[in-house]
């Protein structure tokens, strides 16, 4: 596991996030509320409107939701792990169809 994360470096595009650099913020974007331990359901997390706000007029609120659809914690582009699912399900169903 440490192999791991010493090969792993930041994406360039992090730079221009709208968040970058905000860590008063990130309790609200990586909440424990997110996942129910003992269900391992997620439970319903709602984003602040200013994170909403932030992530709509990000520049790299597309990439930032791309590169996060497996994120199971944090706000990646503008969505909760809970929404991206559902994303990542509509998709599935979508292509079988």
């Amino acid at each position: 596991m440490a192999e791991e994360s010493e090969n792993w470096s930041r994406p360039d595009w992090w730079d221009d996030a709208a968040c970058r650099g905000r860590h008063d913020l990130l309790s609200e974007f990586v909440t424990s509320a997110g996942i129910d331990q003992n269900r391992s359901r997620y439970t319903k997390q709602v984003i602040p409107w200013r994170l909403v706000q932030m992530c709509k007029h990000c520049p790299v609120n597309e990439i930032c939701l791309e590169t996060g659809m497996r994120d199971r914690y944090a706000i990646r582009g503008g969505t909760t792990p809970g929404q991206r699912d559902a994303i990542i399900r509509k998709e599935r169903r979508d292509r079988a169809s």
